[in-house]
């Protein structure tokens, strides 16, 4: 609970690095298969119209999309075809109990949506192909930029995936999807919170 509404924890995350040495696909990757492997449609479709990625969220409002390339994605969503639905991922992210939209065929109707987002990119792509007014809106803002730009250790042949930790986290991940109620806070973790907000807020006050 917070205040009126409900948070859910539902995360956009954006990966940004350099290509090919930082390995953010081969990242992404084992993250959506571990992902398809916890929870059958778990992850969304990218192609299609807005008609097909309004349905899939409307027959499983709960699940994540994977895009290995950002700026292609933002793109997609800036065609005409594609109107409407970068405002309504917008929306979907505060997880309303409820979204209701009439499109051109059908009335629209989403509940409890948790829609997850892992995406990566380079700088070079991000600052080349995203406008200003993307950061103005209630869009880009949503996301949480994850940037690299040093890597601590490099392995020209990493070892093989150990199956015993990957069906563990499968095993976790499960019980996880089953889990219901209120999240409760520490008084450690509610002070530590509270300190960052009012640091967070600071940064927004301007002198006059």
């Amino acid at each position: 609970p917070y205040g009126d509404l409900l948070l859910c924890p539902n995360l956009w995350t954006l990966l940004i690095a350099p290509s090919s040495r930082f390995r953010k696909s081969t990242a992404l990757g084992i993250g959506s298969r571990i992902l398809s492997r916890a929870r059958e449609g778990g992850l969304y479709s990218e192609q299609g119209s807005a008609e097909a990625w309004i349905e899939e969220i409307e027959h499983n409002p709960a699940g994540c999309f994977v895009s290995y390339e950002f700026t292609t994605v933002a793109g997609l969503l800036t065609r005409d075809y594609m109107a409407g639905v970068k405002g309504m991922l917008a929306e979907l992210y505060d997880s309303p109990a409820l979204y209701q939209r009439k499109t051109v065929k059908k009335q629209l109707k989403i509940e409890k949506p948790a829609i997850s987002w892992l995406a990566a990119t380079t700088m070079e792509w991000f600052l080349q192909h995203i406008k200003e007014s993307d950061l103005a809106g209630g869009f880009l803002p949503r996301f949480l930029y994850c940037v690299g730009r040093t890597k601590a250790k490099d392995m020209a042949f990493p070892p093989a995936a150990d199956p015993i930790m990957q069906n563990a986290l499968v095993h976790d991940l499960q019980k996880v999807n089953h889990l219901g109620g209120a999240v409760s806070f520490t008084g450690e973790a509610r002070t530590e919170y509270e300190q960052w907000y009012r640091r967070f807020s600071l940064k927004d006050v301007r002198p006059t």
